[in-house]
């Protein structure tokens, strides 16, 4: 079959979730036999060298040249103006490709984008890939004392945006629900994130080192923040001889470098707000102990697993799949989850149901008190994303069924 997959975003360097994503899913497509042409938005932090390797996966690909918006297009109740995103002529774009290529099936990645799909051919099967849900996301950010640096729309734009594909892929099965509710349909399907198993082959005998993979957002900020803090108090008061690597950009949005009288007013400003900035002077002191580093971004993701004795996936808010947690799984490293970081993956381990950060710290502490538990997390690792990454491919692989029908 001839798919297009149009992306605002390049699939190389995986840096983040929603690249990880798309890369897989390119990749997946190729291993089923499709042939897949990749159109994305110029991106002027992609790098030759990306370019050279995201066309040794696709068929073809194609740049279409734009110029990001400076400001945010949102009315007075902070929300984003319908189709204000939208790149103006990428429709028509879209539609000689169709053409050109004879695509049978487009996805489009993000709602924000899905104005391309009105310029379709109408024997084109059009798929939505969300990545996540996006009604009222400011509100659920401020809620949270959290920076509003995402994409929000309300319930009805979300509707609209949804309604023009004829197949919308989900991240977990809440927000398959959702989608249909909203869109009066049975168009959503849960297809998540995955990847290829690629278990390690180490032995566990005590626990040394955790770690913390994270990609660069004010959610993921605020989650490091508060494990460090947390966890440094409870060294505090029990210490141990264990190291916390903090690695990924997440290092870049917690300390952004800023003139210190900059910073100041800063902090004077975001507490007259009731908002923190990107970390507050409170945090600094907790990052200072001998036993918390960090690495920021790591060449190698096989080798931060492989240096570490348990994953953490320590997040209390957030939707859609929580690649991280899905990325450790797929090493088969032990883990050890908040209930929010397991959702879209089946476990009924209390490691991976944790209802805050202190439950999680408490978790380390019974595994460093029992390292023979280590063992035992590795076993429940690959267990359950065998059966996620099985189910993962049929969904996804079932989706495209429904286009060939």
């Amino acid at each position: 079959m001839n798919i297009l997959y149009f992306s605002p975003i390049p699939f190389e360097p995986v840096r983040h979730g929603n690249i990880s994503t798309v890369n897989q899913y390119m990749k997946r497509l190729k291993e089923l036999g499709h042939t897949v042409h990749y159109v994305m938005l110029q991106n002027y932090g992609t790098s030759p060298m990306d370019y050279y390797k995201m066309m040794q996966i696709a068929d073809t690909m194609d740049i279409i040249p734009w110029t990001p918006k400076n400001k945010k297009v949102c009315n007075e109740d902070g929300y984003y103006i319908y189709d204000s995103l939208y790149p103006e002529g990428a429709g028509e774009v879209i539609s000689y490709f169709c053409k050109k290529y004879k695509i049978e099936t487009i996805i489009c990645t993000y709602v924000t984008m899905s104005k391309i799909l009105e310029f379709v051919p109408p024997n084109v099967t059009k798929i939505i890939d969300t990545h996540d849900r996006m009604s009222d996301r400011h509100l659920y950010l401020k809620k949270n004392n959290i920076k509003n640096d995402f994409f929000s729309c309300t319930e009805e734009d979300e509707a609209k945006y949804l309604s023009r594909a004829d197949i919308i892929w989900a991240r977990r099965d809440e927000e398959t629900e959702f989608f249909n509710r909203i869109t009066n349909s049975k168009k959503a399907i849960t297809v998540t994130h995955f990847e290829a198993p690629k278990f390690l082959n180490k032995k566990y005998d005590r626990c040394k080192k955790i770690g913390i993979l994270a990609s660069e957002n004010s959610i993921n900020a605020k989650m490091v923040c508060e494990f460090v803090q947390q966890f440094s108090k409870k060294m505090k008061r029990e210490k141990i001889d264990l190291e916390l690597v903090i690695a990924g950009k997440v290092k870049n949005t917690i300390f952004a470098k800023k003139r210190k009288h900059f910073r100041n007013l800063a902090n004077i400003y975001f507490s007259i707000i009731g908002r923190q900035d990107k970390i507050k002077k409170e945090y600094l002191k907790y990052f200072e102990n001998d036993y918390v580093k960090v690495i920021g971004e790591v060449a190698n993701i096989e080798d931060f697993y492989s240096d570490i004795d348990i994953a953490l996936v320590p997040i209390t808010i957030g939707t859609g799949i929580n690649v991280k947690m899905v990325e450790a799984m797929a090493f088969g490293v032990p883990v050890i989850s908040t209930e929010c970081g397991i959702k879209g993956m089946k476990s009924e381990s209390e490691f991976h149901h944790c209802q805050t950060i202190e439950d999680v710290i408490d978790k380390i502490y019974k595994v460093y008190k029992n390292p023979r538990l280590l063992d035992d997390l590795v076993s429940i690792s690959k267990n359950c994303y065998i059966e996620f990454v099985n189910n993962a491919h049929r969904n996804f692989d079932n989706s495209l069924g429904v286009v060939n029908k």
